[in-house]
């Protein structure tokens, strides 16, 4: 579930997927009910900054900047993953996502992990 923190989607609370890719991750609307899937965003591995397992009381006041208001409304107890990245305009956005469990966002982060590691290795000398 996105909840919010990146300027180019203004809806909030929407079922999202996301999809590993070569070289970027996209962010999809989840299918329901056979509905096509939609790419809300891309992130690239070369520009993801940062990525987090945070609960609602760790999101500071300097958080509460970078994701918004509606940090306010976040559940105490849940789990959230936050990804830092550098859009296409060079601004720095951080949408957080919420899972059910903590299973599927730990899985989340360390894929997004393991392929910004790759993107940022030096390409192997020919």
């Amino acid at each position: 579930m996105y909840l919010g923190g990146f300027a180019g989607v203004t809806k909030q609370n929407i079922a999202v997927d996301m999809r590993f890719k070569a070289t970027q991750v996209n962010v999809e609307t989840s299918a329901v009910l056979g509905k096509n899937r939609k790419v809300l965003w891309t992130m690239p591995y070369n520009k993801i900054r940062e990525t987090r397992i945070d609960t609602a009381e760790n999101l500071t006041a300097a958080r509460l900047l970078l994701t918004g208001i509606f940090a306010f409304g976040l559940k105490k107890k849940h789990r959230y993953l936050v990804v830092s990245f550098e859009d296409e305009y060079g601004m720095v956005q951080n949408p957080v996502f919420e899972g059910l469990a903590l299973s599927p966002i730990s899985a989340a982060q360390k894929a997004i992990y393991q392929r910004v590691g790759v993107a940022r290795a030096p390409a192997a000398a020919a």
